[in-house]
């Protein structure tokens, strides 16, 4: 069993999560961030943020299917739907990166649990 010493213990490192523990840090308070899964919580992880990828993408798919009307052809359109996962999986990771870092900097700990 691990003991931990701090001043805030923030539970969940979903928006609401990290930004209360960015703060706390940058208060000077010791502080200790516990998240079960993955940095950024449900919006960041399968919600929000790949839907949006994943709508956008498809989108611009019918948009550019769509051009003929513009005198525009292409040809062999196609999505290849493994490269978008992987689009979709490398963002999420960048931004999931991005939080952890604004943690380590503004001196929050963080621990899975």
């Amino acid at each position: 069993m691990m003991f931990l010493e701090a001043d805030a213990v923030v539970i969940g490192g979903g928006p609401a999560g990290y930004v209360a523990a960015i703060r706390l840090g940058q208060l000077h308070k010791k502080t200790v961030l516990v998240e079960k899964d993955n940095l950024g919580g449900v919006c960041l992880n399968y919600g929000c943020i790949p839907s949006k990828i994943l709508v956008t993408a498809a989108d611009m798919f019918w948009k550019v299917g769509r051009l003929d009307r513009f005198g525009i052809k292409v040809q062999g359109l196609s999505m290849e739907f493994k490269q978008l996962q992987n689009w979709k999986r490398k963002v999420v990771a960048s931004l999931r990166d991005g939080i952890a870092y604004l943690l380590k900097e503004n001196g929050v700990q963080t621990v899975k649990g």
